[in-house]
């Protein structure tokens, strides 16, 4: 059974309140402020900024994608549209801010909704392999496991549904990709997803933890992909949770782990209220939380 939009929230809200308790009842909550403490209002405010590049960058892969499918526009306009629906991320799951980006770009360009949401998944995709290959390579050079899991077998289910996404796309347009600019794709998707994974490493570095890059390439990849499941309020709760099992494996502190997840979450909702100065860019019926007819 399929649920009404606001049961949907409903249950997002349970879910995160749910996981968040079990989080800090896991830690002790006296050590958080001063672990918290250790962090600079000049760290914060560079990571913020490198958070915002990193969209930026995301704008301009989006772009070249839905070029590729007949979707024009300039690149102000797409980034526009990135952060204003970047900023629906903080009451929806990501799937829901893609839904709203697509309609939204269907829209202002008089393109196809269903080509637009092809250039969302294929902006999806290409940001996934990304980690994936940062990931991967982690893995095999720092191999980790979680309660006798490989975290390589996680990597392999990724693979597989950027596999199943690709082909998704390819049944619904034959030129789906950017064949000109494929290599240029898959730079932008190189740099901005050694962004996420620097802001982590360089994040816990600021908050007194020791992670190198090589196993931030093996760790962070997985984390960022488990908080994209879509059944927390902006992946609130999964975060925390992910962080403290993710760290726990290098024998960083439980309480260390969660003052990271949440200083993160600090960064990753101010990323997304930036999107507030944008929201003029979204069609007026897509701001309402209607997403087609």
């Amino acid at each position: 059974m399929k649920l009404a939009p606001e049961g949907a929230r409903i249950v997002r809200f349970v879910v995160t309140a749910v996981l968040l308790l079990l989080v800090f009842r896991s830690v002790d909550l006296d050590q958080l402020r001063p672990n918290l403490a250790r962090l600079h209002l000049t760290t914060l405010v560079l990571l913020l900024l490198l958070h915002w590049t990193s969209q930026m960058i995301s704008a301009q892969r989006w772009r070249i994608l839905a070029a590729a499918l007949g979707i024009g526009g300039s690149y102000p306009k797409f980034c526009r549209t990135y952060f204003a629906s970047m900023f629906f991320n903080i009451g929806l799951p990501a799937l829901g801010a893609d839904a709203i980006r697509a309609c939204s770009i269907s829209q202002t360009s008089d393109s196809p909704v269903a080509d637009a949401a092809a250039s969302v998944l294929q902006d999806r995709a290409a940001g996934l392999i990304g980690l994936l290959l940062y990931g991967s390579l982690g893995v095999l050079l720092a191999p980790l496991q979680w309660r006798a899991i490989p975290i390589s077998v996680i990597y392999l289910a990724g693979w597989a549904g950027v596999a199943a996404a690709i082909l998704l796309v390819r049944k619904s347009k034959p030129a789906y990709l950017p064949q000109k600019r494929l290599g240029l794709v898959f730079l932008l998707s190189a740099v901005n997803s050694g962004l996420v994974i620097w802001i982590v490493q360089r994040l816990s570095a600021a908050l007194g933890a020791q992670l190198d890059m090589l196993t931030a390439c093996a760790l962070v990849p997985v984390i960022d992909m488990v908080t994209m499941l879509p059944i927390s309020v902006a992946g609130i709760g999964i975060r925390e949770w992910a962080f403290i099992e993710g760290f726990g494996l290098l024998g960083i502190s439980r309480d260390l782990s969660l003052a990271i997840a949440l200083a993160l979450s600090a960064l990753v909702i101010l990323r997304n209220l930036a999107g507030v100065f944008f929201l003029g860019t979204i069609p007026a019926s897509l701001r309402g939380g209607r997403t087609g007819e």
